[in-house]
């Protein structure tokens, strides 16, 4: 299944499967197959974007500011993440154990 997020024309109303809105014209639909990609992209949506794009400079200027935060949220998804210590084991050399439970 492939998320996307659709940043809608004023006043239209969001599809049937909007999985999260943000506001009436920013939402992620999930889709199943490449069609449906095709299908909204040939749409009256001003962007359909995959986990990655960014939005078009266009677009991103009527958007408010929450509705680019969360926009760029999306789009930051996808990029790999690099933690350090990550997949060691909590007490590994060179890394703190964590903080002991509250004594109640």
């Amino acid at each position: 299944m492939t998320e996307l997020l659709l940043v809608l024309s004023p006043g239209q109303p969001p599809p049937a499967r909007a999985t999260q809105r943000v506001s009436p014209r920013v939402v992620i639909v999930a889709i199943d197959d490449c069609a449906s990609i095709e299908e909204l992209r040939a749409g009256s949506a001003l962007a359909v974007l995959e986990p990655g794009d960014a939005l078009p400079p266009h677009v991103r200027e009527t958007l408010t500011e929450s509705e680019r935060m969360f926009a760029d949220a999306f789009a930051i998804r996808a990029r790999a993440k690099t933690r350090r210590g990550e997949g060691l084991d909590w007490d590994a050399e060179g890394f703190l154990p964590p903080d002991p439970p509250p004594k109640r």
